[in-house]
């Protein structure tokens, strides 16, 4: 049966000027509601099939595009402070609690890679509000280890040049397995191809304050992990889940799964294990 009771797509205006893209999916009686935040480089578009498992289960869905990143303004991939990106996330975030408060549901903010390390950093900042959160193969840290001089680098353009583009270098085929997800994902338009020095510098910042924010936080967490992941390290994973503050925390790792977890061949499983645990801590 089909449990979707209306979608709504459009934009809101941000206090810095930007427009920001947000889609909407809501049920006629849900249980709960999911924030979802997408990964680097990527748009909040190409869920419909996890927000249609979700939808299934009884929440309501809500995702934006961040600055800088699909249908959103902003340069392209490009961020002065990472922190920048916390006033989109804190007025998606009202627009969903205002939603929510009228039928009593409780929030959950869901991340994926760049939308993991986002939640994490935030929530350990700000968690009120929310029940819990869940994380899906969550960037703490590249999969492959960046060389000393491409770092040195990075800082100084970052000082001198911080808008400067470079090519991220992301081969689509280690995403996922399953080739009718990579082609996708190589010819659509609205993926980006480019981060900039700032944006490199701030995240190795952010990647090194990651133990501290995870021992701050006290939400119920489940973390999702591709064992075989070639963009953020599993071994990051790990580390920062060992730091992990709060009581509830679950770590469940995937063998042979590459980075998006949820559209894998075997997406069947992971897309399960999250709904479960969400229905579990409504």
């Amino acid at each position: 049966m089909d449990t979707r009771r209306a979608q709504e797509r459009g934009f809101f205006s941000g206090p810095d000027g930007l427009s920001f893209y947000y889609e909407q999916d809501t049920v006629s009686a849900p249980r709960g509601a999911v924030l979802l935040l997408h990964g680097y480089a990527e748009h909040c578009s190409r869920y419909a099939s996890v927000v249609e498992a979700l939808n299934a289960a009884g929440f309501d869905v809500w995702r934006f595009d961040y600055r800088g990143h699909g249908r959103s303004g902003g340069r392209r991939g490009h961020v002065y402070r990472f922190e920048d990106y916390f006033d989109e996330i804190r007025m998606m975030r009202d627009r969903v609690f205002s939603a929510s408060a009228s039928s009593g549901i409780p929030t959950f903010l869901v991340g994926h890679s760049h939308g993991g390390l986002l939640s994490l950093s935030f929530l350990s900042r700000e968690p009120d509000g929310f029940r819990g959160t869940a994380l899906s193969s969550p960037f703490l840290g590249f999969g492959l280890k960046v060389p000393a001089w491409k770092s040195a680098v990075g800082r100084t353009l970052s000082r001198l040049l911080p808008t400067l583009a470079l090519p991220t270098e992301i081969d689509p085929a280690t995403l996922t397995h399953d080739t009718a997800v990579v082609k996708a994902y190589a010819t659509d338009t609205l993926v980006g191809s480019h981060a900039t020095a700032r944006w490199f510098t701030e995240v190795l910042r952010v990647h090194a304050e990651a133990p501290e924010r995870a021992a701050a936080l006290r939400l119920p967490i489940l973390v999702q992990q591709g064992a075989d992941d070639r963009i953020a390290s599993p071994a990051a994973t790990r580390a920062v889940f060992e730091h992990i503050g709060s009581p509830d925390k679950t770590l469940r790792e995937y063998p042979g799964l590459f980075h998006e977890i949820f559209f894998e061949v075997e997406r069947a499983g992971p897309v399960a294990d999250l709904t479960q645990w969400l229905e579990a801590h409504v």
